[in-house]
C-alpha cells in the first residue's frame, strides 16, 4: 500500500537478509525519505546501504560505534542526529530481526500495509500512534505483578524482577514527562502497546518521548530480554501519545465485523471482536488479551 502523505522512515538495521527484506517492505509504502542506523560491527553495512540507495531516492545513515543492546539505542541516535532533517508530521519506525523471526516482522508490519484505512488514520488529527493489533498488550501494574508471584516456580522469579525493573523505568520516564511538560494520563499509566517497536508515531510525540531520555547512560551496554529503559520506552511512546491528548490506533489486516443476534433479547450486536465459543474460552481470551505478563506459558 503506497502512502501519498509525506512521512519519514527511521530504521535500525543489522542482519543482511532481514534488513533487505524489511527495506523492500518499506518501499511498498512509497519512496519516502529514510534514515538508517547501523552498528560499526555490522558485517553487511555496505550491502544494506547499497540496497537502500538502489530503491529509495533520499537515504542517509549513521554508524554507531557503541552497541548498547537494543534497537532503541538506534532510534535515540537517529532522532538526535536527524532531528532538523525530519519535517514530516509522521515517522514510521522499524528495525530488523534475526532471520528466524521474520514471521514476527510480518505480523507487525503487514496489518499496517494491508489495512485500507491507514491513509485515513494518518490524516486524522486526533491520532498520535498507529500500530498492529498483533502483539497488542497492556503493561502489568505492580499489584498485578505481585499477584503472579505465588504461582511462579523459583526458576522463573528472575522474570518478576525484570518486569519490575521495566515498570520502574516506565514510572521514571512518566515522572520526567510530567516535570518537563506538565502532561500525564492517569487513565493510561499502564499503557496498552504493541510489543516490538514497529509503529507510526507523530513527530512531536516521538520528540517529547525521547526528550525524557535525559542522558545516553540510560541505555546499558548489554542486551536484556526485559527490565531496561528500552523496554520501558516500548510502552512509554503509547503513554506520551495519550498524555498529549491523542488516541492510539491498533490496526488489523482487515477491518472485520462480527454480527451476533441474541434470541433472548432479540437484539443484534456488531463487534470488532469475535464472539467467544464458550464461557471459559471467552474468559481466557479476555484475560490473555488484557494484560502483558512474562509468565504466560
Amino acid at each position: 500500500m503506497e502512502i501519498k502523505q509525506d512521512i519519514a522512515f527511521l530504521t535500525h538495521l543489522f542482519y543482511r537478509d532481514p534488513a533487505i527484506y524489511l527495506l523492500d517492505k518499506l518501499r511498498q509504502f512509497g519512496d519516502h525519505q529514510i534514515r538508517i542506523s547501523l552498528l560499526s560491527e555490522g558485517r553487511f553495512n555496505d550491502k544494506i546501504l547499497a540496497h537502500a540507495e538502489n530503491i529509495f531516492s533520499d537515504v542517509d545513515h549513521l554508524v554507531l560505534k557503541q552497541n548498547r543492546g537494543s534497537d532503541q539505542w538506534g532510534l535515540y541516535n537517529l532522532y538526535t542526529r536527524f532531528l532538523d532533517d525530519i519535517e514530516t508530521d509522521w515517522v514510521f519506525y522499524t528495525h530488523d530481526k534475526h532471520i528466524s523471526k521474520l514471521e514476527w516482522l510480518d505480523e507487525c508490519i503487514d496489518p499496517l500495509m494491508e489495512n485500507s484505512n491507514l491513509e485515513k488514520h494518518l490524516e486524522d488529527l486526533s491520532i498520535g500512534m498507529i500500530s498492529s493489533t498483533n502483539w497488542k498488550m497492556t503493561n502489568l501494574s505492580e499489584a498485578e505483578i505481585t499477584e503472579t508471584v505465588n504461582e511462579m516456580p523459583a526458576s522463573r522469579r528472575i522474570a518478576v524482577v525484570r518486569q519490575r525493573h521495566t515498570l520502574c523505568w516506565l514510572r521514571e520516564l512518566q515522572f520526567i514527562l510530567l516535570q518537563n511538560t506538565g502532561f500525564q494520563d492517569m487513565d493510561n499509566v499502564n499503557p496498552t502497546f504493541t510489543a516490538g517497536n514497529l509503529f507510526f508515531i507523530r513527530n512531536h510525540v516521538l520528540s517529547q518521548s525521547l526528550q525524557c531520555v535525559l542522558d545516553p547512560s540510560f541505555f546499558e551496554d548489554v542486551y536484556r530480554c526485559d527490565g531496561d529503559v528500552a523496554h520501558a520506552l516500548e510502552r512509554f511512546y503509547f503513554y506520551v501519545s495519550t498524555s498529549l491528548g491523542y488516541e492510539n490506533k491498533f490496526l488489523s489486516s482487515e477491518e472485520k465485523v462480527w454480527i451476533q443476534h441474541s434470541p433472548i433479547s432479540n437484539k443484534t450486536i456488531q463487534s470488532n471482536e469475535p464472539p467467544p465459543k464458550g464461557f471459559r474460552e471467552g474468559r481466557d481470551v479476555a484475560v490473555n488479551n488484557r494484560t502483558f505478563t512474562p509468565f504466560q506459558k
